[in-house]
């Protein structure tokens, strides 16, 4: 009985946790990669890019490794705040705004992926980003890569939840 509920719980893990990743960062294939540089204004900044409608849905996903202090308090690790500017055919078409923060003081060189736009209408254009950081930083991003990712599928809510529930309940009948 035990074996068929931890099948259970790893089913409902690979469902829906790894399905979410998945969906969200690794479905599709790379159409570019992108270096970020820092510039004089300390936005960083890249060549552009060209989506086109056979591409749709598209994402862009960021990669960025960071570094800060050791002897920053154990209980504030470094968090910065940024905004991404994603600009078509030179005119503004659309901001996100996140914070990248580390999960402990402990690891002085966090990395980061985050998707930072999903385009989900076929798109045909040129297009270019900049990311700025908005609030101090207390940590130094030492890279940064934009992936854009064609034909990616964003994960099912109903999947991730049923493999959500099967987990949780996997995980209540082995207490019980």
């Amino acid at each position: 009985m035990k074996i068929v509920i931890y099948l259970a719980l790893l089913a409902g893990l690979a469902i829906g946790p790894a399905y979410w990743i998945y969906g969200k960062f690794y479905s599709g294939n790379t159409a570019q990669r992108i270096t970020l540089a820092k510039n004089e204004a300390g936005i960083y900044t890249g060549t552009s890019f060209r989506i086109t409608p056979a591409m749709a849905p598209a994402g862009l996903i960021m990669t960025a490794s960071a570094s800060f202090a050791p002897n920053m308090p154990d209980d504030q690790p470094p968090q910065v705040g940024y905004e991404a500017r994603l600009s078509k055919d030179g005119a503004p078409f659309n901001t996100a705004k996140f914070a990248l923060k580390a999960s402990s003081t402990g690891n002085t060189n966090p990395t980061f992926k985050e998707r930072l736009f999903y385009l989900e209408a076929p798109q045909d254009g040129v297009f270019a980003l900049e990311l700025e950081a908005k609030t101090p930083q207390t940590m130094q991003l030492d890279s940064v890569t934009m992936e854009i990712r064609a034909n990616i599928q964003e994960p099912d809510g109903r999947i991730v939840s049923a493999g959500m529930v099967l987990a949780i309940v996997a995980v209540l009948i082995l207490l019980i």
